[in-house]
Parts: C-alpha cells; structure tokens; sequence
C-alpha cells in the first residue's frame, strides 16, 4: 500500500511541477500604473462631509476593469440614514407630546382631550419610552454614518489591489524521508502576479 501512495504522490508531483514550469515561462510581465491623483484622505474627507460622496470619488478614481460598487451601496446608506432620521424625529415628536400633556395636567383647569384616558404615570412611562427610541434611532444613525465612512476608507486603500484571476493556488504531495520511514503529505503554494 505504501508503495501504492508513493508512486501516486510522485506522478502528482512530476505533473504538477511540469505545469508550474509551464506556468513561469508563459508569463508576461505587466507594469502596474498607479493613479496618483487618487487620496484616501480626501474620498474619506468628502465622505464625512456629504455621506456617500468619497464612493463617487472613488468611482472616478477607479481602474479600468474594476467592478462598479456604487449602485447598490448608495440606497443602503441614504436608506439607512433617511430611516433613522424620520425615526428619530417622529420618536421625539411622540415623547415631546407625552411630555406636553403631563406638564399641562399640571395645569389649573386643563382638561384633556386626546390623551384623557391615559394616567400621569402611564404618560411618564410612554414618554420614556419614546425618548429611549429617540435615542436608538440617533445611534443608528450615527452606526450608519460611521460604517459608510469605514467604507469609503476601506474601499480607497484596496483601489489598486489586484483581483484579476492571475492569481493561482497549487498543492503538491511531498514525500520526507526521516532515516528508514517516509512521512506522506501535501505542500501548498499560493503565487501572485
């Protein structure tokens, strides 16, 4: 049986050997032009700015054949940041009622309407309720904010990262001989362009 996986491991080592040197000699050397006009600090500075404007400055920025990232990412942010900013607001609009209508029963001679059946500590309890939405909603926001800021960062520094398929990953088997037994096993090897 040893014998067996010796002379498999062997035949897929000649073989993928033949095709590693096959690989190096058809290579072509490729300059890399790198866009020097193009700033993380300043896709990031227009991002903090106006939200989403540093993934427009990256769009232009961006190397042929690069993908085009900007239309799904752009409803997310302004999605997320319009829904916890009408959150927010219509969360304090409701505690800033709750809150008006207890300070009026405080009032000689108010009588309620809207709210009449509810009690001062069924007010106070909806008010801070609200006020606590209120402020899940503004941290929301700011999660959204600071997340689309990550990004932009993110996404500017790795511009010029290759992802074409010139990458290649080969594994080898690899026999060690340690005095009169034989160790079996496989080697990796990962090239980039």
């Amino acid at each position: 049986m040893r014998r067996y996986l010796l002379i498999l491991f062997t035949i897929l080592y000649v073989v993928n050997f033949a095709q590693a040197q096959k690989q190096s000699k058809d290579t072509i050397v490729s300059e890399i032009v790198v866009d020097t006009s193009h700033s993380p600090k300043i896709a990031t500075i227009l991002s903090a700015v106006i939200p989403s404007s540093g993934l427009i400055f990256n769009q232009i920025h961006k190397i042929d054949g690069q993908r085009n990232t900007l239309w799904w990412k752009l409803p997310i942010i302004y999605g997320g940041l319009g829904a916890t900013s009408y959150l927010a607001i219509s969360n304090h609009q409701e505690k800033k009622m709750f809150k008006d209508e207890r300070l009026n029963r405080l009032e000689v001679g108010y009588v309620s309407t809207d709210l009449a059946f509810l009690s001062d500590s069924q007010l106070k309890v909806y008010q801070d309720q609200y006020e606590r939405w209120r402020h899940l909603s503004i941290i929301g926001g700011l999660l959204v904010y600071t997340l689309q800021l990550i990004d932009v960062n993110v996404e500017a520094h790795l511009m010029h990262f290759d992802t074409s398929d010139n990458l290649s990953f080969n594994w080898r088997p690899s026999v060690s001989l340690v005095g009169n037994s034989a160790s079996y096993g496989l080697s990796f090897r990962i090239s980039f362009k």
